[in-house]
Formats: structure tokens, sequence, C-alpha cells
């Protein structure tokens, strides 16, 4: 009983340290993040569906979304985001008052409630190790310039898969957050159900899709998945996907095969695609059910073809790991071979480490709502005009900090739009009966004569 004891003590030991450190090391990599924000826009999405639910202006969000998004011919923005990053946004609004730094705040968070949830999962100290290397991935630490929503919805998707108890809840929360994670639920309860053969489990899980479907399109007249509207065919969500599954060709094929790879080199190097064939068959080979969740992920991302994949399969950057671990376990290895596995994995600290430190150099050039410039440009916005059209290359960021309606331009203006212009970074589209109100380092704002 004694010895019993003092093993539970330096395993307890063991994952605090350990879990200590990773934290540590997070936090001490976000420092560098703290006030860097990009102009991606998706977070400004969620933000701003997040505020339209607090505000009761669903219905009017959408429409004026809807007008927007047909002014630019060519977006690939969404009209409206799925909901369920927004109403988590909503439902801890007393903790971040709206102040988007605090809600960015939400990834460094979830990095490490995920360390702490894998190193629970694992029990071997070797495997431990090993998720921890994995978790320093390059781009888990890029996430840090945005607000993202792969790695919640990954916290979400364990959850439902590792604890029982609220399983659909979990499976319906990394769904609403990332609507592509259906693949990964219905690939895992499918395989559960050739164990069992009960489908219950399956049935649950889509009814109560389809009714969560049935009362978000009764009561706010939206879809939990979000809507996206290609302007320029016409296409909305699921006839991109039609369209895109009618029109699979080799170089699509490979070019996701080349993009898992350099998720896990971190590198543009021709070697990806190598890399990221090898652990295909690897995939295969682990034969569980996160190494077909995982295939199966990559199928769907051959369909709903985008242009960040690195980021929309950073979920395997995790998945993939833990099926080689699950089948290591299987294979009874000897300790020698998995001391030699630990060997390979801590050599991946090096190029991870100059990458970051990369990535941190970069960040003196990263443009974004939070420079000086920009929030001088928002400040003479927000005193100046009350209303109006405007045009910005990040339209739904503008949005976000002055309130006011805004698009990208892509071929025609719209009648009165105030051009803003970031003229460093930008060719400025003007009629000739423009002039300029405003401007300084970075922005110029221009609007009609009157």
């Amino acid at each position: 009983m004694k010895n019993r004891n003092l093993i539970y003590t330096k395993i307890f030991k063991f994952d605090f340290l350990l879990f200590l450190l990773f934290s540590a090391l997070i936090f001490y990599l976000y420092s560098n993040y703290i006030n860097i924000l990009t102009w991606g826009s998706d977070y400004a999405g969620y933000i701003n569906l997040a505020l339209a639910f607090s505000e009761g202006g669903i219905s009017e969000y959408v429409e004026s979304r809807t007008v927007l998004s047909y002014y630019t011919t060519t977006t690939t923005e969404p009209v409206y985001t799925p909901v369920g990053f927004p109403l988590l946004i909503l439902a801890t609004q007393l903790i971040h008052s709206w102040n988007v730094i605090l809600i960015k705040l939400i990834t460094p968070l979830i990095c490490v409630g995920l360390f702490f949830l894998l190193i629970k999962i694992f029990s071997k100290n070797y495997e431990k190790i090993i998720i921890f290397v994995v978790m320093l991935n390059p781009f888990f630490i890029d996430q840090f310039r945005d607000i993202t929503t792969e790695l919640i919805a990954l916290f979400f998707l364990l959850l439902g898969i590792y604890f029982s108890r609220f399983k659909n809840i979990y499976f319906f929360t990394a769904v609403l957050i990332r609507p592509s994670y259906f693949v990964f639920v219905i690939i895992y309860l499918f395989l559960n159900y050739l164990k069992k053969r009960n489908l219950n489990e399956i049935i649950y899980f889509v009814f109560g899709l389809f009714s969560i479907q049935i009362i978000f399109s009764l009561i706010f007249n939206i879809n939990f998945y979000g809507l996206y509207l290609l302007t320029e065919t016409g296409s909305t969500n699921f006839s991109w996907l039609f369209e895109n599954l009618l029109n699979i060709d080799i170089s699509r094929i490979t070019f996701i095969i080349y993009e898992f790879g350099r998720l896990f080199t971190t590198i543009s190097h021709p070697i990806n695609t190598f890399v990221g064939v090898v652990l295909i068959f690897l995939l295969i080979f682990a034969n569980n059910n996160y190494s077909y969740m995982s295939l199966g992920f990559l199928f769907f991302h051959i369909i709903w073809f985008h242009y960040d994949y690195v980021r929309f399969l950073l979920p395997l950057a995790v998945l993939v790991p833990i099926s080689f671990l699950l089948k290591i376990r299987n294979m009874h290895l000897s300790n020698y071979l998995k001391n030699w596995i630990l060997v390979f994995t801590f050599l991946l600290i090096i190029p991870y480490s100059l990458q970051i430190n990369n990535q941190i150099d970069a960040l003196t050039l990263q443009r974004g709502p939070y420079q000086s410039e920009s929030q001088s440009l928002f400040k003479y916005i927000n005193n100046n005009y009350n209303e109006g059209l405007f045009s910005f290359h990040s339209a739904r960021v503008f949005t976000l900090f002055t309130k006011l309606e805004s698009y990208k331009i892509d071929e025609e203006i719209i009648d009165d739009t105030i051009i803003i212009c970031e003229f460093r970074k930008e060719q400025c589209k003007l009629p000739t009966n423009y002039k300029l109100v405003y401007e300084n380092n970075l922005y110029k704002v221009f609007e009609s004569k009157k």
C-alpha cells in the first residue's frame, strides 16, 4: 500500500511539474502577443454575431451582412459565422465585457486546458512528454495572433470522447463551434456502432443536431452552421460542397497532402508531400478511431476547399499523435524503442523553437487593428460619423471597432461610400469626385464632394 501511494505521489508530482512548465511556457510566449491582433476578420464575425445576439438584433445583422456581401463579388467571408463561438462569447460577457483583448485570451487558455486534458488521458510519462512537444507546434503558437475556433472545438470534442457524462453536450458544442467537426463525431460514433451494434448514439446525435437547426431556424431564422454565400456564383454552403465534390482533381489532393505534411514540419518545402504521404500510411497502419477520424477529416477538406488549410487542419496536429500513441501502446514495444521514439520527438523542439522565434521576431511587422495608426483611424471615424457606408480591406473588423457598415471594394464602388485606404499596402480606387478628409501614417479617408 505504501509503495502504491509512493507511485501515485511521483505521478502526481510529474504531472503537476509538467503542467506547470507547459503553462509557464505558453504564457511566456503569449506575452509577446498580448496587444497583437491581425486583420483576419473571422474573429470579428464571431464577436459581431455575439453582439447581435446580446442586443436582440439577429435579423437586422443578417440582413445587413447579406446586402454588404453582394457589394463584393468575390468574397470568401461568410454572411454570418457558425453560432457556437458567438454564444460562448455571449455567455462569458461578464468576464470580458466585450474587450477584444480579453476575448483573445481564449487561445492560450485553451492550449493549457487541452494539455491538462491530454496528460490526464495518457498514463505513461513518455506519452505525456510527447504530448508536451506536440502542443508546442509553432502553428498552435501562431494562433496567438488571432482569435480562432479550431482548438476550442477540439477541446470539446475530446471531452465528448473521454467523458460519457454530458457526451452529447460536448459533441454538440464542438460542432456548433466548428461545423466541420461533424466529420470527427460521426466517424467516432460509427466506429463505436461497429463495436457495440448500438445505433442509439448516432440517432441521438443526428436528431439533436436536427433539432438545434430547427430551433435556430424558427427563432432566429438562421442556420447553426452559419451561411457562406459566394456572390460571384450564388453558391451556398452545401451547393459549394457538391460542386467541389464533382470537381476533385489530382492537384487539389496533392495540395491537401502537402499541407498535411506542413502541419508537422512547420516549414514550406517539397518534402511536405512525402511527409504527408508517410503519415497517411501510418494512420492506416494505426487502425484506430483517431486514425480514421483524421483520414476522414482530410478527405472532407478535399471538397471543403479553402486557402488557409493549416489552420483548418490544426486538430490533426493533436489527433494524429494520439492515434500513434495508442498504436504504440497496443504494440507493447520495448522500453528501448520507446526511448528512441522519445528522442526523435525531442528533436522536433529544435526546429519548433527556431520557427517560434522567427514568428515572434516577425510581430514587429504585424498589421492589425491595435496599431497606433489603426486606433487613430477608429477614433477619427467614431468622432465624426454616426452612420454611413464605408469600404475597408477588413470590413468585419472595421464594423467591430466602429459599429458602422463596411464592405471590401472589388469592382464597383457603391454610391456615397466613404473609402478608407491603407495606402502603403493597396492602391486607392477613387472616383474623380472624391476628396481627402483624413490622413495618418498608414490610412487615408476619402468621401464624395457634396
